[in-house]
């Protein structure tokens, strides 16, 4: 028996939608921004899904021939794809019904304003038409309750990158929901909130530069990973967000990996013979590798 199910998408009014966003209100909300789990536990990492329901279940799928003791998702489970309010609800479902065992971060596309310009917007006004703009706030309130990094052992996982402004041990600061930060006297919180969603790395600086997208995103370079995985005690980021250099890519020796699930992987018009949904996969002992939705390593990154 498989120990990870996820649950048939359901939700078709507006009261189903209400009752998702408060259980994972009531579940979330109390909780840290930082997810910690033990050092030896085996981690299925599943990078950016886009409405790609089939990259959930291949998540699934190769979380269980694996054994995996968790599955992080890293964020982006809207815009873009075809399957887009399914995808977000059965991913939520999947962290309401194995709570110690599956972690939702939240990515840059768990925005309503992102949401207007890359489709979720649109899926919400054709699901529930004259109560469109009551499911935008319902969503918006889950987003603003997903965790931000997740951290086992040597290995720490998020969306986009590491924050200029505070060190790990300030993420935990960081209040929920998100939007409360609006209410802080100090930029220092917001700035990290928007540059872990948004930041990318850049092999051409040192330690941090203007971003390639604009708005609160910079780019950081290898000694800003290095001193921010060094203030946390570990070793290797696992991000996505990007999905321009093909499906994974292992940066300064291991220093920062990225996951791009969806990455080549067509979401809008299925599978060529080079592309598919992939997956990292570290080990009990910390090894980590690409995988495929069969568990088969495609990759060895870190022995």
């Amino acid at each position: 028996m498989a120990r990870f199910k996820i649950s048939e998408p359901d939700i078709d009014d507006l009261d189903g939608l209400s009752g998702l966003k408060r259980e994972i209100c009531d579940r979330l909300t109390p909780e840290s921004n930082v997810v910690e789990a033990e050092a030896r536990s085996s981690v299925l990492f599943a990078g950016d899904l886009h409405g790609c329901f089939n990259c959930l279940k291949g998540a699934v799928k190769s979380a269980n021939i694996l054994k995996a003791d968790r599955i992080v998702f890293l964020g982006d489970y809207v815009d873009r794809g075809p399957e887009q309010f399914e995808t977000l609800e059965c991913v939520l479902r999947l962290a309401l019904d194995f709570p110690d065992c599956v972690t939702v971060l939240r990515g840059n596309h768990e925005s309503v304003e992102t949401n207007k310009v890359y489709g979720f917007r649109a899926v919400l006004t054709r699901k529930f038409n004259r109560d469109m703009f009551r499911a935008v706030e319902l969503c918006r309130d889950i987003y603003e309750v997903l965790p931000l990094v997740f951290r086992a052992g040597k290995y720490i996982g998020l969306h986009g990158g590491v924050p200029s402004k505070g060190g790990y041990s300030d993420v935990f600061e960081i209040p929920k929901p998100h939007s409360k930060v609006e209410g802080l006297d100090d930029e220092k919180y917001s700035g990290m909130l928007d540059e872990i969603l948004w930041n990318d790395p850049d092999e051409a600086v040192s330690r941090f530069g203007t971003g390639k997208r604009g708005g609160p995103s910079r780019s950081f370079g290898e000694k800003a990973a290095k001193e921010w995985l060094e203030d946390a005690g570990a070793e290797h980021l696992i991000r996505a967000h990007e999905s321009s250099r093909g499906q994974y890519e292992s940066l300064w020796d291991g220093l920062v990996i990225h996951l791009y699930t969806v990455g080549s992987y067509s979401i809008f018009g299925g599978q060529s013979d080079a592309s598919y949904p992939v997956y990292g996969f570290k080990s009990k002992r910390g090894a980590f590798r690409i995988v495929d939705q069969e568990g088969t390593m495609i990759k060895s990154l870190i022995k």
